[in-house]
């Protein structure tokens, strides 16, 4: 049939497809009975999936974690290892002071030592002129003056002794107290030095403990990542299974041959943010090729049937990889394709059932974020004889 039906004749015609597919569902309840093994399958599947997804996604943070830890360990061994290295440069200029101080008390201490000496002959002379000559000497004076200031000259020049003896005493001590101040500095740094080499030493051992938890944490994740690949593998063969056996459904569609698709499609929302992923664009969770258009728009949107068709299939769950999702038989088009569209990720489960006959623009679900989801939006595909394509080349944004 090619050509626009009367409302009166739609109508009639809607009623007479509801009938039919709905015997023909009542004698394929085996058929049915199959594709819910089937879709049970794939939905057992995604959820091992997703499992074995957040596990290597745990192991992935444990090792980001270890290399983390083990790369401020080596920057504290190595900003150690730079204060090590400034500290023995200090040592070294330390002990070139340390060194001259050590000879300027040498040095000093000679002085004092031949003062000291010049000292006690000056005292032994006073003493022999006191014990023997002192009457002799001064009768040998020449003036009054010298008479009167003999005793204050000896004493004058035992005071200039004690006073150069006593400053030489001052200097050393003072020299002493530097040379002993730099030796306490030396033994602080080489307590530090020790200290750091210590922690060097410790932070060795523990660089070698963390790199061998890297080691196993990287055997884990890879472990991690072929349990991740297998899992990805059963969903794919499940996915494979359930869309071949939906296909076969939709092809047989089989059951109804009167439908007619004029192609003539309306857009599924009545607003939407953006289009967050295109046909053919890699997907957020395996990488592969998009199977349809995903439309991000606000939680609970109301998702409207892109043209007259039939509930095909409807259900779905949380971890369900379509999420709740809803696939609706527009039936063929002028060149005998059969047509389909499939609205994937709904907030709940849906308020249609198989079987059912749904208007154009009826709405069929609200915008969620189940299953395989990183947001809310409606993942619309569009099949053509069982094969997905490109949504918007039919479908008005």
């Amino acid at each position: 049939m090619n050509h626009r039906c009367s409302d009166h004749y739609k109508k009639l015609l809607w009623a007479f497809a509801a009938v039919c597919t709905a015997a023909a569902l009542s004698v394929s309840a085996l058929a049915d009975d199959k594709r819910e093994e089937l879709a049970d399958q794939r939905e057992d599947a995604s959820s091992a999936l997703a499992q074995q997804e957040a596990e290597l996604e745990e192991k992935e943070d444990l090792l980001d974690q270890a290399v983390q830890q083990g790369q401020a360990m080596k920057d504290q061994k190595e900003e150690i290892t730079s204060q090590i290295y400034q500290l023995s440069e200090e040592m070294a200029l330390l002990e070139d002071q340390l060194e001259r101080a050590r000879q300027a008390v040498n040095q000093k201490q000679a002085e004092y030592d031949g003062e000291w000496e010049q000292y006690k002959e000056i005292i032994g002379g006073m003493q022999l002129l006191h014990d023997r000559g002192e009457l002799a000497y001064l009768a040998q004076a020449h003036s009054l003056y010298q008479l009167l200031t003999f005793s204050d000259s000896l004493q004058q020049i035992s005071q200039s002794q004690d006073q150069a003896l006593e400053e030489l005493k001052k200097q050393k001590e003072e020299l002493t107290q530097r040379q002993e101040s730099l030796e306490e500095l030396e033994d602080q740094l080489e307590a530090q030095k020790q200290e750091m080499d210590g922690k060097v030493q410790a932070l060795s051992g523990q660089i070698q403990k963390q790199d061998a938890a890297i080691s196993a944490a990287q055997a884990e994740k890879e472990a991690q990542q072929v349990q991740v690949e297998a899992a990805q593998a059963a969903f794919e063969e499940a996915d494979a299974q359930y869309e071949a056996y939906v296909r076969q459904q939709i092809a047989q569609g089989a059951q109804d041959n009167t439908l007619y698709c004029g192609l003539d499609f309306g857009c599924p929302l009545d607003s939407y943010a953006r289009i967050s992923c295109r046909f053919g664009e890699p997907d957020g969770w395996s990488g592969k090729p998009h199977g349809g258009t995903d439309f991000a728009a606000n939680a609970g949107s109301t998702i409207r049937a892109a043209a007259e068709g039939v509930v095909q299939a409807a259900g779905g769950g949380e971890t369900y990889s379509y999420g709740y999702y809803v696939i609706l038989y527009h039936g063929k088009d002028d060149a005998g394709r059969t047509i389909a569209t499939l609205y994937a990720h709904m907030n709940e489960a849906p308020p249609v059932s198989v079987g059912q006959a749904v208007a154009k623009g009826e709405a069929i679900g609200r915008v969620g974020n189940t299953g395989n989801s990183k947001g809310y939006h409606l993942h619309l595909e569009l099949r053509i004889d069982g094969n997905k394509t490109d949504p918007m080349v039919y479908i008005p944004g």
